[in-house]
């Protein structure tokens, strides 16, 4: 029995004079010429070894493979393929040999030197409300959560698991989901589980007041006993109890705030933390009357402190504008100087360096009193300082929501602005990590300028690709709803 290898040819730079040619087992099997979506099939069997070699005549770019599917054709049967290949950006050429679960297989391929990496397939994507949170799992299921009710045709309540390509994973089985107004954010455990935190009271019809923990396959985890945890004046069943913030220690603890006043019937001021087992740990006592208004952000550092920022100005009854740094037993850091008279305004996120610096932003335009390089976004030292060699000029014109590290220390903003330092930028933007322009990160004309479209949340995925979401409709001019996938310059990934 023998597959094919199938390979479409697209040269997106449209000069020509390129080509690939194949060989198999070493001989050459075809030269391919560019000619419009060209397209190209040959005869596969078991162990032959396919080696494709690129050659681009203009010399400015380099070609990159992109795998698109692969199925048993009708010599095969329906045996089932196992593939050996996945890589996604070279310049010269590839080798793979054909593998497969019993005797039948077939490959598909696209040569594309745009991107090299798979579209987003999300169709009509999210429609009603937002999305506001993702994580990606260890198999690669980006699992999106929000308040959002429907995803590309399919009804579902406000969490969805998603392949890479953007196609909903039947195997993240989210059941019934989410109720109340779905869920603020969610972070992975080093098992693969996911903490969900928000405004709902059940997850798959299982009542977990405001916080649930869910495993690989979208299952209520009942180990994680909450019940009607997180309350405020008794009850667990509003929208208006929120966990707006939650992050995870190393040894599995979860510290938790938001708008509730107990846990299992424990007083806590909007501030505590959870064991591995859901019980509430009472070791973290180093406060008693917590934060007079909301916490948007929690980011635990390598050395167990933990940095908390939001819209409060008090923190256990003494002034602290924004943002605060307790100890591990929740007592105040006093290590945390260079913060005095902290944000003028609410603190939406902050994203921890690899050097241990911290990016804030938000709708502030002043820190510490000065308004110098401290419009929406500024960098802290460790010690809670400005950052003085992060120089951002005017800054932002209006809010920013959310902010993601690249792994070459590049900076994504996402928010409701339009415009930075005196250059447009429709919601989103690129920076480098001196916190210039990154001219490199082309965004066009980015969300648009109507009124209400905002970036919510950013992510640097595993492969360097960056997830979008939030309230927004389109993407340098191209229908987008709610959700997109870029690469590392700015390109839509999202399918046409």
């Amino acid at each position: 029995m023998r597959g094919s290898l199938i390979i479409t040819f697209d040269d997106v730079d449209g000069f020509g004079g390129d080509y690939l040619d194949v060989y198999v087992n070493s001989v050459l099997n075809k030269r391919i010429y560019y000619n419009s979506n060209s397209l190209y099939s040959c005869p596969l069997y078991v162990n032959d070894v396919v080696n494709i070699q690129f050659s681009d005549s203009t010399n400015t770019l380099n070609y990159n493979v992109n795998r698109i599917d692969y199925t048993t054709d009708d010599e095969g049967g329906d045996n089932g393929i196992k593939n050996t290949f996945i890589k996604n950006s070279f310049s010269t050429g590839v080798t793979f040999t054909a593998t497969t679960l019993n005797t039948s297989y077939d490959f598909e391929y696209k040569i594309d030197y745009s991107t090299g990496y798979t579209c987003f397939n999300v169709g009509t994507g999210f429609q009603t409300d937002t999305t506001n949170s993702n994580v990606e799992l260890f198999d690669g299921t980006l699992v999106i959560v929000g308040q959002f009710t429907n995803y590309n045709g399919t009804s579902l309540n406000r969490i969805v698991g998603l392949n890479q390509n953007g196609t909903i994973n039947s195997n993240f089985n989210y059941g019934t989901g989410l109720n109340g107004d779905g869920a603020s954010g969610e972070k992975l455990q080093s098992d693969g589980k996911i903490i969900v935190a928000g405004r709902f009271w059940e997850y798959r019809g299982n009542t977990s007041s405001k916080i649930v923990r869910i495993n690989t396959d979208g299952s209520w985890d009942n180990t994680f006993n909450v019940g009607t945890g997180f309350t405020s004046g008794g009850t667990y069943t509003s929208a208006v109890i929120d966990v707006s913030a939650i992050d995870i220690q190393s040894d599995g603890k979860i510290v938790c705030g938001g708008t509730f006043d107990a846990y299992k019937g424990v007083s806590v001021p909007g501030l505590c933390r959870l064991n591995s087992d859901a019980t509430l740990d009472t070791s973290f006592s180093g406060f008693t009357t917590g934060f007079d208004s909301n916490i948007n952000d929690i980011i635990i550092q390598t050395d167990g402190k933990i940095i908390i920022v939001g819209q409060f100005t008090t923190f256990n009854g003494i002034t602290r504008n924004r943002i605060v740094r307790l100890n591990s037993d929740g007592s105040y850091d006093t290590t945390f100087s260079g913060v005095t008279t902290g944000f003028n305004s609410q603190v939406w996120e902050c994203q921890l360096q690899t050097d241990g610096k911290i990016i804030v932003v938000g709708d502030f335009t002043q820190f510490n009193g000065s308004g110098i390089n401290t419009t929406r976004i500024v960098r802290l030292n460790t010690n809670g300082s400005r950052d003085t060699s992060f120089v951002i000029g005017n800054g932002f014109n209006s809010s920013v929501r959310s902010v993601a590290i690249e792994n070459d220390g590049g900076i994504i903003c996402g928010g409701l602005f339009t415009s930075f330092s005196g250059v447009t930028a429709n919601r989103i933007i690129g920076l480098n990590s001196n916190g210039s322009i990154n001219t490199s990160f082309v965004y066009g004309t980015g969300m648009g300028t109507a009124g209400g479209l905002e970036v919510t949340d950013i992510d640097v995925l595993s492969d360097n690709t960056i997830l979008v979401m939030g309230e927004f409709f389109e993407y340098n001019g191209v229908a987008a709803n709610r959700i997109i996938r870029l690469s590392p310059t700015g390109t839509l990934l999202n399918c046409p």
